[in-house]
This record gives C-alpha cells, sequence and structure tokens, in this order.
C-alpha cells in the first residue's frame, strides 16, 4: 500500500511540475507575433546599415541593454548598466539613429528578446549572412529542464545546399515561414 501511494505521489509531483510555467516557443510564437518580429527585424536591419552590430539584455528583467558595435579591427561591448555613457557616446559617434534605436530596443523588450544579430557561415565557396532572433525557450522555474534558447532564423533568400537540407530533415531547423527557420539551441548568442 506505501508503495502505491508513493508511486502515486511521485507522479502527481512529476505532473505538476512539468505542465506548470510557460509554454515551450514554437513556430505558433512566430506566427503569432510575425508583425512585430518583422517590425524588430526592419528597425535592426536600417540601424545595421550605419554600423553593424548586435544587442540584447544582460538580465532577466530587460532592463538593462547591451549593445555589441563591430568595426573591421574592433568589437566594443557596451550596457546601460555599468557604461550608459560610453554607450551613449558610441552611439552618437557612428550616427544611429537614436529614434528608431529606442523604437528598437522597446520593441525587443515587448516580445522578450534575448539577443539580436547577424552572422556570418561558410557553405562550401559561399558566404551565407543571416539574422537571429533568440528568445528563452523555457521557463526556469520547471526542475530538471536544461536551459535551452528559441532561436528564430531570418534569411534574405532561399538557401539550396546539403548541409542546409540535412539539418532541416534532421530536425533542427524547422521551417516557419518563406524564408524563416526556428532551432533550439543551448546558448542565446
Amino acid at each position: 500500500m506505501k508503495l502505491i501511494s508513493f508511486n502515486i505521489l511521485l507522479i502527481w509531483i512529476t505532473v505538476t511540475c512539468f505542465s506548470c510555467g510557460a509554454e515551450r516557443k514554437s513556430a505558433k510564437y512566430y506566427q503569432e507575433n510575425k508583425a512585430d518580429l518583422a517590425t524588430l527585424k526592419s528597425y535592426y536591419d536600417s540601424l545595421y546599415r550605419t554600423q553593424p552590430f548586435s544587442a540584447g539584455f544582460t538580465d532577466k528583467s530587460c532592463k538593462y541593454y547591451v549593445m555589441q558595435i563591430n568595426t573591421d579591427t574592433l568589437r566594443s561591448v557596451y550596457t546601460t548598466d555599468t557604461r550608459k555613457g560610453e554607450l551613449w557616446k558610441n552611439v552618437l559617434h557612428y550616427q544611429y539613429d537614436t529614434v528608431l534605436l529606442n523604437k528598437m530596443a522597446q520593441k525587443m523588450k515587448h516580445l522578450k528578446c534575448l539577443w539580436l544579430a547577424k552572422t556570418t557561415d561558410w557553405l562550401g565557396e559561399q558566404k551565407e549572412t543571416y539574422t537571429f532572433i533568440s528568445f528563452r525557450s523555457v521557463s526556469i522555474d520547471k526542475p530538471f529542464v536544461e536551459d535551452k534558447f528559441y532561436i528564430l532564423v531570418f534569411l534574405d533568400h532561399k538557401i539550396e545546399h546539403p548541409i542546409v537540407n540535412d539539418n532541416i530533415k534532421k530536425g533542427k531547423l524547422v521551417p516557419v515561414d518563406d524564408l524563416v527557420y526556428f532551432t533550439i539551441g543551448s546558448s542565446y548568442r
């Protein structure tokens, strides 16, 4: 009798722990936030043309922004919690549109976006650059759940390459829209 009661208790704890909290983000998240994500990406693309950078938050409450400005020789990181003055000085130096930068920051906060960046990969002889936006994927209050991040990948054009096709077949890269994919990663950058 004690064994049955213990098993029932164990099942109840397991079901309770894994059914609580926020759902994992998926293709549904993209569809529900498609317009806001497109707006965020357009703000970023416009600002990126001024001077390449990435941006995100340094904290879970989305209070402190971080901006990584990339030049030919240097990658500088500025945060609003410790280097706000230097960040503002560099925003002015590189002549970023401050109104657009503020709109982008507010949109990131609204979407709870952790990081926004562009990256380049080589597929054989072809250099491919794409934008990615990352989010916390699972709630941190769930026990026994590894910290994972939901990452949206925005392509500028269709990429036909065996590596990409293989990642799609294996489910590592999941199409959610034309030229938009999502993946789950262990890092948000």
